[in-house]
């Protein structure tokens, strides 16, 4: 089958979309699709993000606005796939997540063109806030999740939550949940290299090594902060934090004075920032356990928490109302409620003391990857999804007679 999936973003892009949409092109490729990728203008890097030879980036997307509707249609009339895939995240398309274009795309596609939509919903809107703008802003979102909704042949998103919110909103189609994928591949960190650049990081002692992974505005890291300084007392302990996005001040000032509550400096939290793929990977194989709390809990959706699965790394994380079944104390994570920071700082003082509650944790994470997480997996999965789109989009698409499929001529042409 030929795909095309559409992206606002792609590597070396920082964006979680932008990678899952590479991994699962490729992924896609490798069970034998035809992928093109349809994104926004841009470099490439195909050292650190190699591609199979069935898979096609076209980097050609200058605007996401009406603007750019045409150029859109004007690239689709071209490759002509049997299948638009498009990965929804409103923020992705323009910066304030007031997106129209896009939304606008599925009806007219199968309008004019006998190509299937499905649409994958990595988010769907922002809460409604105390603010006119922000409620504003959330109802535009929730309108235009509804317009895109009804405008695709098929749906999928990659939490539950998003599946009750899609409810609420009055759609009723079928809406399965295709989890995301880890977003870092691994790489090779031998013994020695591991073993030295621990030593390093504990001053030549045996302790523990903590990492923290992703964006700091959704995750309690005052919580992580106060475990560790209870940790401190029991053993030579170090946290890592990888990434953290572009915190507002909000966000920062309520660090730095959980920082200073807690007694912390410098030589106990290490800030590393963004690194590439291959960095991220070889630092998490020289960390102990990885900390994660959610605010809203963990989902299918967190890539982070996957990418620990992934590397075999014990998970201390936070589970909400709505917890995924196939996340099990105990069996592949530790999980505390959302906003217990004595219940985490207790976690985290257990998992310090017991090397085998952390072994258990990291073989039923590796399973829970392979099982439910894994790219082959996922795109086994979309493989199905997609053959279901495409069926009901003949079912109910526009029959377009074969001497009018050139719309060179139309209003949508370059």
């Amino acid at each position: 089958m030929r795909i095309c999936i559409l992206s606002a973003r792609f590597p070396p892009q920082r964006c979680g979309v932008g990678d899952y949409t590479c991994f699962l092109a490729t992924a896609l490729a490798q069970v034998g699709h035809e992928v093109d990728v349809l994104t926004g203008v841009g470099e490439l890097d195909e050292l650190l993000y190699p591609v199979p030879r069935n898979v096609h980036i076209h980097r050609v997307i200058s605007k996401w606005g009406v603007s750019g509707l045409a150029d859109m249609l004007a690239h689709l009339r071209r490759l002509r796939p049997q299948l638009l895939l498009i990965q929804y995240a409103p923020h992705a398309f323009h910066r304030r997540g007031i997106t129209f274009a896009v939304n606008l795309l599925p009806i007219v596609v199968r309008t004019f063109f006998d190509i299937s939509v499905a649409t994958n919903f990595h988010e769907l809107y922002i809460p409604f806030g105390n603010t006119l703008k922000r409620i504003l802003g959330s109802l535009w979102q929730r309108a235009m999740v509804v317009l895109m909704a009804f405008g695709s042949d098929t749906l999928s998103v990659t939490a539950p939550a998003w599946q009750l919110r899609l409810r609420r909103l009055g759609i009723g189609k079928s809406t399965p949940v295709i989890p995301v994928g880890s977003n870092v591949p691994l790489s090779h960190f031998d013994q020695l290299e591991r073993d030295r650049f621990r030593k390093q990081l504990l001053n030549g002692s045996v302790g523990l090594v903590l990492v923290g992974f992703g964006a700091l505005h959704d995750r309690d890291v005052p919580a992580v902060l106060f475990g560790l300084k209870r940790l401190k007392t029991e053993l030579p302990v170090k946290l890592i934090w990888i990434g953290g996005g572009s915190p507002d001040r909000e966000h920062t000032l309520r660090i730095t004075e959980a920082m200073r509550q807690n007694g912390l400096g410098d030589n106990d939290v290490i800030w590393v920032g963004e690194l590439s793929h291959p960095e991220i990977s070889r630092l998490l194989f020289a960390c102990d356990l990885m900390v994660l709390p959610f605010n809203d809990g963990i989902s299918s959706r967190r890539t982070s928490a996957i990418t620990a699965f992934q590397h075999g790394l014990p998970l201390l994380t936070t589970f909400g109302p709505h917890r995924e079944s196939c996340f099990i104390h105990g069996e592949n994570s530790y999980l505390t409620p959302i906003g217990d920071r004595q219940g985490f700082a207790e976690g985290l003082v257990e998992l310090s003391r017991s090397s085998a509650l952390r072994s258990r944790l990291a073989q039923g994470g590796r399973a829970l990857y392979r099982s439910h997480f894994a790219w082959d997996v996922i795109a086994e999965r979309i493989s199905d999804w997609a053959v279901n789109a495409t069926e009901l989009g003949r079912s109910v698409s526009p029959t377009i007679p074969e001497d009018n499929r050139d719309l060179s001529s139309s209003r949508f042409g370059p």
